[in-house]
Formats: C-alpha cells, sequence, structure tokens
C-alpha cells in the first residue's frame, strides 16, 4: 500500500476506478466484495423474449439471496482511503463505523460510540433489497444490455464470468430508520475541522464467476 497526503492509498483489487459524477457527494469509496457471484445465477434472471432482455420473476430470490450474501460479507478497500491508518477489514457497516470514527475522532478504531446507532445498521441491511428491485427495472435491464459486450456466438447471454458489477450506495447522514421518525447524525461542529458532513458513496463492486 501506498501514503498519499497521509491518507492511505490501496491496491486496487478489481481494476480501475469509475469517477463519481454526484457532486453533493463529500467523499466516495471502493469497496471489492470478496465473495465472487454466479454468472449464471445472473443469466438465468434475465431471459430474451421477441428480442429483449426481460427479467424472470421467479429467479429473482435466488439471486437476491447472493447479492445479500456477497454485499454484506466481507469487503476489501480499493484505491484511497480515508485515513491514515490502516482499516479494520470487514463489511460496509464495519467499513461506514471507522469512515465515521475517522471524521470524528480522528482515528478509525474509536467507532464504539456509533455502533449502537441502529438506524446506520438498519440501513445498510436494507441495501441488498433496494439493489434486487432496482435490478428488475426494466431501465436497468436496458442499461445492462448496452454496457455488456456481448458476442455473436453468445447473443442470448447478458452476462459472464469475469464480468465486473458495480453498485453506487450512498449512505445519507440523515436516515430515515423506517417508521416515519428521522435519526440524524449530530456532534460538535468542530469535530469535523470544519468539513460539512456531506453524503457518501460507497462503490461495491461484485465479480461474477
Amino acid at each position: 500500500m501506498e501514503k498519499t497526503d497521509t491518507i492511505i492509498t490501496y491496491p486496487l483489487l478489481l481494476g480501475i476506478d469509475t469517477p463519481s459524477s454526484n457532486d453533493i457527494v463529500q467523499h466516495d469509496f471502493i469497496l471489492d466484495c470478496l465473495e465472487s457471484s454466479s454468472a449464471d445465477l445472473w443469466q438465468s434472471v434475465y431471459i430474451k423474449h421477441n428480442g429483449e432482455w426481460k427479467a424472470d420473476m421467479r429467479q429473482v430470490i435466488g439471486l437476491a439471496s447472493d447479492i445479500n450474501r456477497c454485499l454484506l460479507g466481507v469487503s476489501y478497500l480499493s484505491g484511497k482511503s480515508f485515513s491514515h491508518k490502516d482499516l479494520i477489514m470487514g463489511d460496509l457497516y464495519t467499513y461506514f463505523l471507522q469512515y465515521l470514527a475517522s471524521l470524528v475522532f480522528g482515528d478509525p478504531h474509536i467507532f464504539e460510540p456509533f455502533q449502537n446507532r441502529l438506524c446506520v445498521k438498519k440501513q445498510i441491511q436494507q441495501i441488498p433489497n433496494i439493489i434486487t428491485t432496482n435490478l428488475v427495472n426494466p431501465e436497468t435491464i436496458k442499461h445492462f444490455s448496452n454496457i455488456l459486450p456481448t458476442t455473436k456466438d453468445k447473443m442470448n447471454l447478458l452476462f459472464e464470468p469475469g464480468n465486473i458489477i458495480e453498485f453506487h450506495v450512498q449512505i445519507n447522514c440523515t436516515l430515515d430508520i423506517g417508521d416515519g421518525k428521522v435519526d440524524t447524525l449530530i456532534f460538535d461542529k468542530n469535530a469535523f475541522n470544519n468539513n460539512v458532513l456531506r453524503p457518501t458513496i460507497w462503490k461495491m463492486r461484485l465479480l461474477l464467476s
């Protein structure tokens, strides 16, 4: 790993970074899932009908379970970190807690004060379900068919081993906990060294095998 301006930069595990186009985001980070997903499973969800790709809803449950396993499992932070200290490898929740601790206390390892904020954990646990819902959206399916290369002898295949699926997960600092209440992370403004705590994007990358 390499240090740049005291911030650690880790080697990229799954290739180059893709820039974020969201100008309201303060920071974006790359998390490469250590668990891979089956290309055959993804392909079973998408079928070609009358020349157009559609989602087979009967297969979605299996894909949802697999996405949940991969995205909520252990990930590796690729590229530029948010701290000059080594991070504890873990899931998205663990990295986000370390991000908050680094921002507030200057040390990613002092994340105990945030562990009991169930609203944070609940929002993150809902991410795979939100992603799965979006994956069967016709616009998402059209996007896949436009960007994934398909050779002439594989015209009925949308996904192949080696494809990398990247999800941009935005975590807001004001969190809706699902019952009409809003829980906001509030700290002394001086703790942020005059930085505004804005939404973060976590680019979660999943390798198909």
